[in-house]
């Protein structure tokens, strides 16, 4: 019984760090539209924002399923995206787009890192594998081509 508690809470540890990454991808997401109002990428920026909340869902799911509470805030992260989102308005829209490529590289780390956790139960490995790991990667496609038309 308590090999299958601590694998729990393994397990909900890495799904709800997964969950703090995603919610730090919509409040990025967030802060950046403004800049795009009215501007030929805030469609692009509005969709990737809209992938962003249906996995933060995603997640919050699975840790239910898997008895824990989901994280409700992205917290540390939440403070590090927000600084470095907010800076890069400042600089303006391409350094904004430099600053969300970088976020979902970190998704994608994020993503391969918990692929190598063994006690990730198969269905959880497979989602990550067959649908967020990809979608960060369509993510990056996505945003060259945000950034290529703010050149």
């Amino acid at each position: 019984m308590t090999t299958v508690v601590k694998t729990n809470v393994k397990v909900i540890k890495t799904l709800n760090s997964l969950l703090r990454g995603e919610c730090s991808a919509v409040e990025s997401y967030e802060q950046a539209l403004p800049l795009f109002k009215g501007q030929p990428q805030e469609s692009g920026i509005l969709r990737l924002r809209d992938d962003h909340w249906k996995v933060v869902d995603l997640l919050q799911q699975h840790v239910i399923e898997h008895g824990g509470q989901p994280a409700l805030s992205s917290k540390p992260w939440g403070f590090l995206t927000a600084a470095v989102t907010g800076a890069a308005k400042l600089i303006g829209r391409h350094t904004t787009l430099k600053a969300l490529m970088l976020g979902e590289e970190h998704g994608i780390h994020t993503y391969e890192n918990a692929l190598e956790n063994d006690k990730l139960p198969e269905e959880c490995q497979q989602i990550i594998a067959d649908y967020l790991l990809p979608q960060a990667f369509r993510h990056q496609d996505n945003l060259e081509m945000l950034l290529a038309s703010t050149s």
